[in-house]
Order: structure tokens, then sequence, then C-alpha cells
């Protein structure tokens, strides 16, 4: 199977199939995962072709992530509780409450948007 997430793999195209896939220590999954949850940030793991994580948060990552994907998103309430196999990545996502979108309308370029810590702008 070939999975979204995984697209930069060199495939052998006669069986469209991976040449080398990676998959995390099942103990190392439920560290992240453990570390993630304790500083309230958004986690969830790859498995097969389905995004997991344990609620969805408030600012709805997960739903967001796995709608961009295209990937079925499931909640796994337990998700300490488990032993996780073959698992190839583990997501932590956080939000920086320093940076916010702007829209900057330049002279050159036309109207951009980008996070302010990128745009470097200048109060006046």
């Amino acid at each position: 199977a070939r999975y979204p997430y995984m697209e930069t793999l060199i495939y052998d195209l006669s069986t469209g199939e991976p040449f080398m896939v990676t998959q995390l220590d099942p103990a190392v999954v439920n560290e992240i995962i453990a570390l993630a949850e304790s500083l309230d940030l958004h986690v969830h793991l790859y498995q097969g072709d389905q995004i997991v994580y344990s609620h969805e948060c408030v600012h709805e990552y997960g739903r967001l992530y796995s709608e961009h994907l295209g990937l079925p998103a499931r909640i796994e309430p337990n998700i300490l509780d488990m032993t996780w196999k073959n698992v190839p990545k583990v997501l932590v996502i956080t939000e920086d409450k320093r940076d916010y979108m702007v829209t900057v309308d330049f002279e050159d370029f036309g109207i951009k948007k980008m996070l302010a810590g990128f745009a470097k702008l200048e109060k006046i």
C-alpha cells in the first residue's frame, strides 16, 4: 500500500512496494505519546492507512491534519495502554502562541499570507 505520508520513500516500480521502511520501537512510541500528552500537546501516530490519536483536541489538529492528507482518523482513548507496532512516524503538533497569521500587501509581490515571525514586520 502507498500511504500519503510516506511519499518520500523510494519504491520498487515492479512491485509498488517501498525498498525499505523503518518502524519505531513500540516503547519509544509510547514514550513520545506520554511526553506530548504530559505537555498538553497534540500527538498522533500512523497505523496502516489511519491517523490515531487519543482525543479530539480543542484546536482540532488531528481532524485538520487527517483531512489535509485524506487519511481516516481514529480516536483511541487508551492509546498509552496499547503496544503499537509498525509505526513509521509519530507527530507532535504545538501551537506557537507568540506567532499568528498575517496578510501582507507587498508592493512588488502582491498579497501574501504568512506567519508574523517570518514577515519580520515593524510597528509604525
